[in-house]
């Protein structure tokens, strides 16, 4: 679709030109749309390219890899506090194989348009939504959060499908923002998803999708879609201060080892099980987060 429009006001055609007149950049301190830009530039030359968290760059180690070696991404998981941050690399099989799930799950498509808030500095904003609707020819907006203009900017570029992380569904309820029945889809995740956030975007007459992944895990791993009018009751039998549910479906292999979750798939960068820290059990058909291991299994705040 070289005419049709594909990252903010750039056609697929001008895209395709970005990525090939766009400066190769191992190390990517940029925060806005040239982050997929730059992604796919290395993609396309085929090295490796390191995106920069967000926040906190001081407190990270750089990658060794050799950047001649092929087409990885390199991105940061947000961390525990106190704790210096590793590189994590995700593999081009691994990237596809979690565009393929996010597309489907999703129903994204080329008459789709998705509205990027979450940070490009991390997987969430690049893998849930972003790479996969220029993936499948859908148009892609980019911008940052802003609880005053995020409703009035789904409904003027008729957006129809969004992704957040819970603190800006907080920001929403607490000003009583309406949201408009053009949007087909919202996801959240990266935190903690609660029961309130769920209801206030079905109280919409909107479908949510839940979900939990890793920066070195999907996202999404495991994820549950609502429907309108689906029943949430399930949200409300546990104390979402100890446990808070995840989803109900997973993408990949899993097995849990006293209390904790290993994942093992496509999707997963590692080529073995994967521990992911995280204490999870069963519930019914429901993966029940209890906390990190490091904290005893305990629910803390996440750092960003």
């Amino acid at each position: 679709f070289p005419n049709n429009l594909a990252l903010n006001n750039l056609t697929y055609q001008e895209l395709l030109e970005k990525i090939d007149n766009i400066k190769y950049q191992f190390i990517v301190d940029d925060q806005d749309f040239n982050v997929l830009i730059r992604i796919l530039n290395a993609a396309k030359i085929s090295k490796s390219i390191t995106i920069l968290p967000k926040y906190n760059r001081d407190n990270i180690e750089l990658p060794t890899i050799d950047v001649q070696n092929g087409f990885k991404l390199i991105m940061y998981s947000s961390g525990s506090t106190g704790q210096k941050r590793t590189p994590k690399i995700i593999s081009e099989v691994m990237l596809l194989s979690n565009i393929k799930n996010a597309t489907l799950i999703q129903n994204l498509s080329s008459l789709s348009k998705v509205f990027t808030v979450c940070s490009l500095n991390h997987t969430g904003g690049i893998t849930t939504q972003s790479l996969p609707g220029l993936m499948c020819g859908a148009h892609v907006i980019t911008d940052s959060f802003n609880v005053f203009n995020y409703s009035k900017k789904l409904k003027h570029d008729k957006i129809t499908h969004s992704h957040l992380i819970p603190a800006y569904v907080e920001a929403l309820i607490k000003k009583n923002i309406k949201l408009p029945n053009n949007v087909k889809l919202i996801m959240v995740g990266s935190d903690c998803v609660l029961s309130r956030h769920i209801n206030y975007i079905l109280g919409q007459n909107i479908p949510v999708i839940q979900l939990y992944g890793m920066t070195e895990a999907g996202p999404p791993v495991i994820y549950h879609m609502w429907n309108i009018n689906d029943n949430t009751d399930v949200l409300l039998s546990v104390n979402e201060k100890e446990q808070v549910f995840l989803g109900s479906k997973c993408l990949c292999n899993f097995k849990i080892i006293n209390n904790e979750l290993y994942l093992k798939g496509d999707i997963i960068a590692s080529d073995n099980w994967l521990a992911t820290g995280d204490c999870v059990q069963i519930k019914n058909e429901w993966f029940v987060y209890e906390g990190r291991k490091i904290a005893g299994c305990k629910i803390i705040p996440k750092a960003h």
